[in-house]
């Protein structure tokens, strides 16, 4: 970058804040280093394209991502990452996405399958499947269900 450059960015009302800071350090005499935006970008395209491929082989069809749906993975991926008791790397939280994913209870991949879904019910998705330690079994006994079954029908 060279001074007339900076000055033209300094007086674009448009420039953006990425070159504003840039030409803020090149006036400086400081060498930029832009932040890691990519990174976090990054596990949010990966947490993103695991569920639609894991979407598209639970339903077989096409998700349809809205700015809703974005809101909620940004959320999830943040939630993923608290659930660890021990520091976490950004290349272990797309994973962690994925057994999250691998994990959900059959309920919500067969009636509310959807990321705002998922992201609202996390802490009780999360206590499901530590109590099933993801074996698609519950703690209610077989005979507690055929009574609660015959109560209903009566």
């Amino acid at each position: 970058m060279d001074y007339a450059e900076m000055c033209k960015i300094l007086n674009n009302p448009k420039a953006s804040k990425e070159q504003l800071r840039s030409a803020l350090a090149f006036s400086l005499g400081v060498e930029y280093v832009p932040a890691s935006k990519e990174k976090k970008e990054s596990i949010f395209n990966d947490c993103k394209a695991i569920f639609f491929a894991f979407y598209t082989k639970e339903t077989g069809l096409i998700y349809t991502f809205t700015g809703r749906d974005a809101k909620a993975l940004k959320e999830l991926v943040g939630k993923v990452k608290v659930i660890f008791n021990y520091p976490v790397t950004d290349d272990q939280i797309p994973d962690a996405f994925g057994l999250l994913l691998e994990k959900l209870p059959d309920w919500y991949k067969k009636n509310a399958f959807s990321l705002p879904v998922i992201n609202s019910k996390f802490n009780e998705i999360v206590s499901s499947i530590s109590k099933n330690n993801g074996k698609g079994q519950s703690n209610i006994s077989d005979s507690y269900k055929q009574k609660l079954l015959n109560d209903l029908q009566s």
